[in-house]
């Protein structure tokens, strides 16, 4: 699906008689609908594959995997660098700067 059919699609939803439907759901239904879909993008991240590959034991990691060929440094400054513009935007939505305020 495109992402302008896709953008079309979440205004759709977002119309008076779609959140009707969408408050007969339950609660528990949509928090396990929202835990799954955040763990599985935590486990597909490339955050979280740079981390693990940090920490994991060097003969534990194939030999064609292409970090091999990045120095450990680089690798630890793109971290703090996605990190610290995971904390920024965070520390941006909890503001009163935020746009749902």
């Amino acid at each position: 699906m495109s992402d302008l059919r896709s953008s079309y699609l979440g205004l759709v939803l977002m119309t008076g008689p779609f959140e009707h439907v969408l408050g007969l759901i339950p609660k528990g239904v949509l928090a396990g609908l929202f835990w799954y879909m955040g763990s599985s993008a935590l486990f597909g991240s490339g955050v979280t594959a740079l981390f693990l590959y940090l920490i994991r034991d060097k003969s534990l990691t194939s030999p064609s995997e292409p970090l091999h060929k990045v120095r450990k440094s680089r690798i630890m400054m793109w971290l703090t660098f996605e990190l610290l513009g995971f904390a920024a935007t965070f520390a941006i939505t909890n503001t009163i700067a935020a746009i749902g305020e």
